[in-house]
């Protein structure tokens, strides 16, 4: 009877030092799933600060053609009033044949830009 409650004893012991390992293991897991979760929030975090920038950084490129889009319909636009002007200004006056150069000049100009 005495050996059977030493075995018990022993077994108890046993028992009780993998219940320890089993608790300090699942610790550990717990341990490790926590600091996988806040990696996978950093993750989360810098892919967000990641597409947040790469949309600033087509801003303004947007902005710059939408920049020369108007600027170039500024400029057709001063091309279109020159050639007015000149059509105006053989209506009302007999100018100098200069005043025809300037004006072809101007709007040839205003066209190359654009």
């Amino acid at each position: 009877m005495k050996a059977i409650e030493e075995m018990k004893s022993k077994l108890d012991g046993v028992e009780s030092k993998l219940n320890e390992k089993e608790k300090k293991k699942l610790a550990q897991i717990g341990r490790i799933c926590e600091e996988r979760n806040r990696t996978i929030g950093k993750v989360n975090e810098l892919q967000a600060l990641i597409n947040f920038y790469k949309q600033k950084a087509k801003e303004p490129q947007t902005n710059c053609d939408n920049m020369s889009h108007a600027i170039h319909q500024q400029i057709e636009a001063m091309a279109c009033h020159v050639g007015e002007a000149e059509d105006e200004w053989n209506k009302h006056i007999d100018p100098p044949l200069g005043f025809f150069r300037l004006f072809r000049y101007c709007q040839n100009l205003l066209r190359s830009i654009a």
